[in-house]
């Protein structure tokens, strides 16, 4: 005889997605490419209402954007002022 299957908790799926949603999310942060650490000042903006901001180097605005989901983009090279 075959023992009939038992259904699946629907708070056990409820955290296997949880688990699985934080698990992308750790692995898209760690996509995002540590700098080498040398001054190279960008002055920066996101092209919205917040000022623009210096970053250490180019690499760095690129790490914050990817890290943040920001959307940072050269204005020129040194400092904002």
């Amino acid at each position: 005889m075959h023992r009939p299957r038992p259904r699946p908790d629907a708070r056990a799926l409820v955290h296997v997605l949880v688990l699985l949603a934080v698990s992308a999310l750790v692995a898209a942060q760690n996509e995002c490419r540590k700098c080498p650490k040398y001054y190279s000042p960008v002055c920066a903006s996101d092209g919205g209402s917040s000022p623009p901001r210096v970053f250490v180097n180019y690499c760095e605005m690129n790490y914050y954007n990817c890290f943040t989901g920001g959307s940072f983009t050269k204005v020129r090279s040194g400092t904002c002022s």
